[in-house]
């Protein structure tokens, strides 16, 4: 997983990707939104007779995954369900920005952040800060004043709080699409087997804990059950003398059916 370029990682790298992005979909407008915790679908399309198909850019904020790309077509449903997707009207970002137009795309000067500038149907500008920095990076959603209308992960850090305002100088962009599509994809498949393997590990040894302690409780059982005569006799001779048995016992000596003294704890 750590062997294949990690593009998001890279400053030069996410600005060309912004100046892609910028060039290619400036103008479209978001016509839905898929999601889940820790990440975002927005697709894209453009209103023109000619347009091109429709665009989705898929902003990562995972643990291990704070990753970016772009495609004409989503992953495998296979890999959205293991992102854990939830439907487009429980996603809290999806009212602002549905119907929004993209206006800009910019990096910076200093921090890997993708920002994503648009418009929404009453003029008024919406800021989408794509934090790629840090144990799993964070999704922002902002007004223009600044004030947060919704982040993925709680307590953003404070590079992300604000709309950007400066952008770092462009940089050459020939194939930086396919660099990031290629390697994030892969990288996202590898991160969500690595969390699998995890959890079903984790289920195993639970499940295999709860064995050993029920294997030991019957084992436990069994030896006291090769004793059940013994202590049937024991029951039945405790239930002739119920009538003169007092409290706080530590053993008693009874005579049983057969006249026979018994000692039983």
């Amino acid at each position: 997983m750590c062997d294949r370029p990690q593009p998001w990682r890279d400053h030069k790298a996410l600005i060309a990707l912004a100046r892609d992005w910028d060039r290619r979909f400036a103008g479209r407008r978001i016509d839905r939104i898929g999601g889940g915790h820790g990440w975002l679908r927005l697709t894209l399309i453009d209103a023109r007779e000619d347009s091109d198909p429709p665009a989705h850019c898929f902003l990562m904020a995972l643990a291990g995954a704070m990753v970016v790309w772009d495609a004409d077509r989503s992953p495998p449903p296979v890999v959205l369900d293991a992102l854990e997707r939830v439907p487009q009207q429980r996603l809290t970002a999806a009212d602002p920005l549905l119907g929004a137009t993209l206006t800009r795309v910019s990096v910076p000067p200093a921090d890997k952040i993708l920002a994503l500038t648009f418009r929404r149907k009453d003029g008024s500008p919406l800021y989408l800060l794509h934090q790629l920095f840090g144990p799993r990076g964070n999704l922002v959603l902002l007004e223009d004043n600044g004030e947060r209308i919704w982040s993925t992960h709680g307590s953003p850090h404070p590079a992300v709080l604000s709309p950007p305002r400066e952008s770092a100088p462009p940089v050459e962009t020939v194939g930086v699409a396919a660099l990031f599509r290629d390697n994030a994809v892969e990288h996202l498949i590898q991160v969500l087997i690595a969390n699998s393997r995890n959890r079903m590990a984790g289920d195993l040894k639970r499940a295999l804990d709860s064995s050993t302690r029920l294997e030991s409780n019957l084992a436990r059982d069994l030896a006291g059950a090769e004793n059940g005569d013994h202590w049937r006799h024991c029951g039945e001779t405790l239930a002739i003398h119920l009538h003169s048995l007092r409290n706080g016992l530590e053993s008693v000596d009874l005579v049983d059916a057969e006249g026979e003294t018994l000692s039983i704890p």
